[in-house]
Order: structure tokens, then C-alpha cells, then sequence
């Protein structure tokens, strides 16, 4: 879920659903939205929300926060599919597993500076990559159970050539970055701060 405003936007396995939090008390739905199946992550980004669902990451326009509407997508082969967006850039995490189906284990960047054609960048090979989370210049990734990676996004061409820590002992599942200097990390056995 994500409020902006006035408004909280909630996602279900297949739907986008806004509420009106004109009265925070008693939220009133005001649109319900079918974006696909296994919908997973939802990440607002300008006027934009960004969905990311098994079968790839959906754009919705938000101008009107009442109703959104659908922009676009980025489809890519069934994987589980987390997704991050910064300064025109989204970064969307694909994994294999049982609900997931059979996938590569990758992260792709994807230039959404034209939010009507997104395109890549550029795919790298990871472990098992599940949430992630930008913060200025560094990409935090969660890997499962080959733990938490950090890399530099300075050149996107070569991300994997610029992985500037490892965290290896933790099962890392989604991570935060509450502040420049403060990150939070969910993994099997809770939570996690850095």
C-alpha cells in the first residue's frame, strides 16, 4: 500500500483499489482497478504509481488521485517481481520459486523517462534477488538467503562491476532505507538495522 495525499492506494494479488482519506477515520473507496494476476509490489513515483506483478511492471497515472489510470507496462518472462523507481530509473528484481514459477534470477534497470514506452537498460545476473531499495547513488538488494548486497548505481552500465559490500549472514527478504544513514532489513528471524 502507499498514501499520497489524500489518498491510500492498496494492491491485491490482481487489483489496484483508492481510497478517499478525506476523513482519515473512515476511508471511502473511490476506484477499483483489475491490473493483472499476481500483482506483488506497488512503489509511487511522481504523478506515477509503479506495480510490479509477476508477469511484469505495470504504470499507472495518478493525476487524477481519485481513479488512476493505466499508462503502460514492462513485460518480462513469469517471475516474482519487486520493483524501485529513482530519478527516471526503475529497478526491478526477477526470481524464481515455487509461486513464481521457473526464471532467471536477475535485476533490470529500466529507463522510464518515457513512462508510455519504458525501456532497458541493461539486465544482470544475481542469486536470488527479492526486495531492493535506492538511497542517493547506492542500490541495497535483498538476496534470500545469500544475504544483503550493495552496489553503486553510478554507471548503470556496469553495476555488477561495482558491488561495494556483501552482508552475507542473514536471510534477506526486503530492506528499507529509512535515511541516509539508517537501514532497515526484514529476514527470517526479523528485523535488522544498519
Amino acid at each position: 500500500f502507499s498514501v499520497i495525499g489524500d489518498y491510500l492506494y492498496v494492491i491485491n494479488p490482481v487489483e489496484l483499489i483508492s481510497y478517499s482519506l478525506a476523513n482519515p477515520s473512515k476511508p471511502v473507496e473511490s476506484a477499483t482497478t483489475n491490473v493483472g494476476w499476481q500483482i506483488e509490489t506497488l512503489f509511487p513515483y511522481e504523478e506515477y504509481l509503479f506495480i510490479g506483478g509477476n508477469a511484469g511492471m505495470y504504470i499507472y497515472d495518478r493525476s487524477t488521485p481519485s481513479s488512476p489510470t493505466y499508462v503502460s507496462e514492462f513485460r518480462h518472462a513469469q517471475a516474482c517481481d519487486p520493483v524501485f523507481v529513482q530519478n527516471d530509473i526503475a529497478y526491478v528484481t526477477l526470481r524464481n520459486g515455487t509461486t513464481c514459477q521457473n526464471f532467471i534470477n536477475q535485476l533490470d534497470i529500466i529507463d522510464v523517462s518515457n513512462v508510455r514506452n519504458p525501456s532497458l537498460i541493461k539486465s544482470y545476473d544475481m542469486d536470488h534477488p527479492h526486495g531492493l531499495s535506492v538511497r542517493d547513488n547506492n542500490l541495497y538488494l535483498c538476496e534470500g538467503i545469500h544475504g544483503l548486497k550493495v552496489f553503486e548505481t553510478d554507471n548503470l552500465l556496469k553495476i555488477d562491476d561495482n558491488r561495494i559490500d556483501h552482508e552475507k549472514d542473514l536471510h534477506a527478504y526486503d530492506v528499507i532505507s529509512l535515511a541516509a544513514d539508517h537501514l532497515l532489513v526484514i529476514g527470517d528471524d526479523g528485523l535488522y538495522q544498519y
